[in-house]
């Protein structure tokens, strides 16, 4: 990796301002690395299995990553952005969704590694109830608990549904370019899919294949969010959004 990156800055084509970005996705590999090294290790001790919290560090880490080296990629592209751009109101519903999809995300990696998943094969009802009873006995169910974790997940996505919906209005509303309505509508659709694949995922009691076309999606979705912000954020530059 630093071998290109060199190379690059020492050719002009990656600019010297852009060197702390790229030096960052270097650490951010390192970390990677490391992540993975202890998360494996330490299924080798007492049981052959991983920590949830580690894997869902480790997804982070990699999501992390890919939206930087993303963002950096649209940059070359599309042009950098100015640091201080306006925080207008479309561009910050975006942002919103975006965090609340990290999150989603993360509950989606702790329910992958606690199996999760295969504590209720129905929806929307979880063991004939649509609050399932011990659902919060303590804070650390938060993080811990596998019926607390699978139950965010499910109806945390509604949330996100509602913020990309959201921003779907107010695109339309405030008139914004044809191509970018037409990409949210495509984004919408797509995180629509996203909730069907996660019920399906449900019922199937986690069929391997639907549950990996639910993880695929998920990534295709957190890379269409990257490239929407980065597309609000230049509207942002030329003051088209209204704040």
């Amino acid at each position: 990796y630093a071998v290109p990156v060199f190379y690059f800055l020492f050719k002009r084509i990656i600019p010297l301002r852009e060197f702390g970005v790229y030096f960052l996705m270097g650490m951010l590999f390192i970390s990677q690395a490391i992540v993975g090294w202890l998360m494996v290790a330490s299924g080798l001790v007492d049981r052959p299995s991983v920590s949830h919290l580690g894997l869902t560090t480790h997804l982070l880490l990699a999501l992390t990553l890919l939206g930087i080296a993303y963002w950096s990629a649209l940059g070359h592209r599309y042009g950098f952005h100015e640091a201080k751009a306006r925080w207008s109101m479309p561009y910050t519903l975006a942002v919103i969704s975006f965090i609340a999809l990290v999150i989603q995300i993360a509950y989606g990696g702790m329910t992958a590694g606690l199996k999760a998943g295969h504590v209720s094969d129905t929806w929307p009802l979880m063991f004939g109830r649509l609050i399932p009873p011990n659902l919060l006995n303590s804070w650390i169910d938060l993080l811990e608990n596998p019926l607390t974790i699978v139950f965010i997940h499910r109806w945390f996505a509604w949330m996100c549904l509602l913020l990309i919906v959201t921003v779907f209005y107010v695109a339309r509303k405030n008139g914004f370019p044809a191509d970018l309505q037409k990409g949210l509508t495509w984004l919408l659709v797509i995180v629509s899919l996203q909730i069907v694949l996660g019920i399906l995922t449900v019922l199937s009691y986690v069929h391997i294949l639907i549950a990996l076309t639910h993880q695929a999606n998920a990534i295709i979705l957190y890379v269409l969010t990257i490239f929407f912000i980065h597309r609000l954020r230049a509207l942002n530059e030329r003051h088209v959004l209204n704040p």
